[in-house]
């Protein structure tokens, strides 16, 4: 699939393209509801599915990820994006790290800050912790991880 932004429009695979959006959580949906909710998509007339990847969905323990539904149905993202393209929809893919849908931890995993708070939490200019799901960005550690997560999604992503 080749898709590019020429003349102040879109264009997929060579021919110009109007993206009819709309968002559908893959995760927050059984798998046998899936086909109902892309027929019900496309029948809206939507030709994009828009969805967060949760990083702590997929890697739910530090270095095992599961983009296949191995460990929870839920989690088969290939089949997630199989089944799109099976009802003809093309996906807006955000892969986080943050993620803005009301997920728990911003989508951040629970392993990341319960093995390095101390070192990823934000703080003020006191040296206390700011609250919220805030963490340094730029700290090598979290640096670290964020890129063995890409190193395991984009794959998937391009492909």
């Amino acid at each position: 699939m080749m898709f590019e932004v020429k003349n102040g429009n879109f264009w997929l695979n060579g021919r110009k393209a109007f993206l009819n959006s709309g968002e559908i959580h893959y995760f927050r949906i059984k798998k046998e509801l899936w086909s109902k909710h892309l027929a019900g998509a496309k029948e809206a007339g939507l030709t994009t599915i828009s969805t967060y990847i949760p990083w702590a969905w997929h890697e739910p323990s530090e270095g095992v990820f599961d983009f296949d539904g191995v460990t929870c149905p839920e989690r088969d993202l290939n089949g997630w994006l199989a089944k799109c393209t099976e009802y003809g929809l093309t996906c807006i893919l955000k892969p986080g790290p943050y993620i803005l849908a009301e997920f728990r931890g911003a989508g951040l995993p629970d392993w990341l800050l319960q093995k390095h708070e101390d070192q990823l939490r934000v703080r003020n200019s006191n040296g206390e912790f700011i609250g919220g799901d805030w963490v340094n960005l730029s700290h090598p550690i979290f640096l670290e991880k964020v890129t063995s997560w890409y190193n395991q999604i984009m794959p998937l992503i391009v492909s």
